[in-house]
């Protein structure tokens, strides 16, 4: 099958998911954006009503949309997947498992992506000092971003098969992901005993680098990219293998 094949058959199935979800709803398409805007503006007007101090001068609006837009992106992915272990959706001729889980990913990848840019020329016109984030960095994070909730999601499944006892401590993973994502806050101006915890967090590492590419002036002295880097290769080859050891597991 050629690389185009796979690419029409994701293609085919993210519109089929469009359909089942907004059950052929015209402005389907333009509801998926919502959940991003209304996160996202939301939290601007919390965060100005209580006056959030900001980390080098950061604006509000770089510090949110840097840290949501990466975070959706992953949670989506993640949960998405989820979902699609537990629904066990019927097989279609030609399409595989694999082909399911990459659509899941590239829908959230487009959404949130597309949500960024459109957003803040938005925000420009109408006034707002913002900037556009860096492409190029902007779009290798969310492309970590789609390998760590593909692949941990994969670990998760794969575990959860082999040992389905483990599956109700995984339910409190996405809460703990969350708290460490460093939505609320800089790992910048963090407590150091808050920092040696969750300097460790592979999303913390995207969400601050984002913030970075709205503003250059962003501190970035504790993350790594490279570390974000080998985190979601590592979980994305280990998910991927575990997969395949466990395609023929008894009961499957």
């Amino acid at each position: 099958m050629l690389l185009s094949d796979h690419l029409f058959i994701i293609r085919a199935i993210i519109l089929r998911n469009l359909r089942l979800k907004h059950l052929n709803e015209p402005a389907g398409f333009f509801l998926e954006f919502l959940r991003p805007t209304i996160t996202c503006i939301a939290h601007y007007f919390v965060f100005s009503a209580i006056n959030k101090p900001m980390p080098a001068g950061i604006s509000f609006e770089a510090f949110i949309w840097g840290g949501f837009t990466v975070w959706l992106t992953f949670i989506q992915i993640y949960m998405g997947l989820q979902i699609l272990h537990w629904a066990k959706p019927p097989p279609f001729l030609g399409v595989s498992p694999m082909h399911m889980r990459l659509a899941i990913c590239a829908w959230p990848v487009f959404v949130n992506l597309i949500f960024c840019y459109v957003s803040v020329a938005a925000m420009k016109i109408f006034g707002i000092n913002i900037d556009f984030p860096n492409i190029p960095l902007t779009a290798f994070i969310f492309l970590l971003a789609a390998m760590m909730g593909l692949g941990l999601g994969l670990l998760v499944e794969g575990i959860c098969r082999a040992a389905p006892i483990a599956s109700p401590i995984f339910h409190l993973m996405p809460y703990i992901l969350f708290m460490s994502a460093g939505i609320y806050f800089s790992i910048a101006i963090a407590p150091p005993v808050l920092q040696a915890i969750f300097v460790w967090s592979p999303v913390l590492q995207l969400v601050e680098y984002e913030r970075y590419a709205f503003d250059p002036g962003y501190p970035i002295n504790l993350v790594s990219l490279g570390y974000a880097t080998i985190c979601a290769a590592g979980m994305l080859f280990v998910g991927l293998a575990l997969n395949r050891r466990l395609r023929y597991w008894p009961g499957e």
